[in-house]
């Protein structure tokens, strides 16, 4: 059994909720549902890969009872690129000169914003490989329901 599947499992009997083959994840659905679901899940990250809605690991978040932000975000000064069985974010400043040929990006990375809790947090923190595969480090990502606004988030490059 993989490590993500287990940490499915173990959130699934933790939060006692029944397996189901498709789980919804809440999302907010404009930008007051977003400021109360701040309130009650105090960490933002930002997802660019198989944590997105309609991803594999997206259930993670589902089952941890994460709350997506409307129409998603954008980080700046990043470049995405494609890694094998899933992709990586890595600053345009520090760009390998052996991933230039699987560039993705050109300097930016549109994506998704989640509220999570500490524990999910955590979890993904132990899907992602941090500190071996990933890094979690705060970015800064604009919000595209609000075009001026930006916020400080986790996100794993």
């Amino acid at each position: 059994m993989s490590k993500s599947r287990r940490i499915e499992r173990r959130l699934t009997r933790k939060n006692r909720k029944k397996a189901t083959d498709k789980v919804r994840a809440k999302q907010a659905t404009n930008p007051a549902d977003y400021r109360r679901a701040n309130q009650d899940h105090p960490n933002s990250v930002f997802v660019y890969g198989t944590l997105m809605s309609g991803e594999p690991l997206n259930s993670l978040l589902a089952r941890g009872g994460a709350v997506k932000a409307p129409n998603g975000g954008h980080v700046d000064g990043f470049l995405l690129y494609d890694l094998g069985h899933f992709p990586g974010i890595i600053p345009s400043d520090r760009r390998p000169d052996d991933l230039a040929e699987t560039n993705w990006g050109q300097g930016g990375v549109k994506g998704e914003v989640w509220e999570v809790s500490d524990e999910l947090l955590k979890t993904l923190d132990d899907v992602e490989g941090v500190p071996n595969l990933y890094r979690r480090e705060e970015i800064t990502v604009r919000h595209a329901y609000a075009k001026n606004q930006t916020n400080k988030v986790w996100a794993y490059v």
